[in-house]
């Protein structure tokens, strides 16, 4: 075996195990390519990856994607208990009561905040601003390798409130290869925690994480709730909206995409229902932003 071989030369963005909580009974997605191309099925392992993207010439090869990998096995765990809890406390008609812990809550907001970072959009952002672009897709790749570079981001969102969306029957959630689409109600200033967004994050094809800015209304237990049909349209223009190029779901949207396309104007005219049912009741809103990758 030679020395490239035993590496890992395709990275990828979104970690194959997140993926794989979307797909279909035979193990495939079915990807939408909104700049154009025709929509197909395919594996986790062919979609949202970069060859050596995580590499750098001071750094020895592959140690971002070992690093990323630890983290990444900690997903499934706090997912499988986040998806197993809300369930139950749907069914039981408790939807205040916990279902982490506050340091599986820091993990898992660290996981988002990963998946926010390593796109290939934000390196681009990141490493566009910088008068030196190989310096900057060094110190990139620590951030990636080392979360308390990022510590003020992260107290920041573990401050935010959590709460797990379930769709009714029916309908179900879609991602992307930019899975975490965050809606800023304020101008969000020069700085990443400027401004107050809310974080959407769907976890698999029929739960989603939400993140809203702290609020004494809510207090602090984790809380869940059924969507209605067309919040869950609203979340899934979102993943479309905030996509690199691909959506992904384990079933064909074609024809739901191409629907929410031609009704942009009439969502942009009014406001996006965010529903928290149980004990107490928030209705934050918010506007959509047309889709990235079909602006021209």
């Amino acid at each position: 075996m030679d020395a490239v071989s035993k590496y890992t030369k395709k990275q990828h963005y979104v970690p194959q195990c997140y993926l794989k909580r979307f797909c279909n009974e035979a193990g495939n997605l079915e990807v939408f390519e909104l700049r154009g191309a025709r929509p197909f099925s395919t594996s986790p392992k062919n979609i949202a990856s970069k060859r050596w993207l995580y590499e750098s010439d001071s750094l020895e090869t592959n140690t971002i994607e070992k690093i990323l990998s630890g983290w990444e096995s900690r997903l499934p765990i706090v997912l499988d208990k986040l998806v197993a809890g809300a369930n139950s406390r749907l069914k039981r008609k408790r939807p205040n009561s916990g279902l982490i812990t506050e340091s599986e809550k820091a993990a898992l907001i660290w996981l988002i905040a990963l998946q926010m970072f390593r796109t290939p959009t934000f390196r681009g952002r990141f490493v566009g601003a910088s008068d030196d672009e190989d310096e900057a897709h060094d110190f990139f790749l620590l951030c990636l390798g080392d979360p308390w570079r990022n510590l003020e981001v992260l107290e920041y969102w573990n401050s935010h409130h959590l709460t797990v969306a379930r769709t009714p029957k029916g309908s179900i959630f879609w991602t992307s290869d930019h899975p975490v689409a965050a809606i800023f109600t304020e101008d969000r200033g020069n700085g990443l925690v400027a401004g107050e967004p809310t974080i959407f994050y769907p976890i698999d094809s029929n739960h989603m994480v939400i993140l809203t800015p702290d609020s004494p209304k809510l207090g602090r237990p984790v809380r869940t709730f059924e969507a209605t049909k067309e919040a869950v349209d609203c979340y899934n223009y979102q993943q479309a909206a905030n996509c690199e190029s691909q959506v992904y779901a384990a079933e064909k949207t074609e024809r739901e995409i191409n629907d929410l396309i031609r009704r942009w104007p009439e969502v942009a005219d009014g406001h996006v229902p965010l529903e928290f049912r149980g004990e107490a009741s928030l209705n934050p809103s918010f506007s959509l932003a047309p889709p990235r990758a079909l602006k021209r």
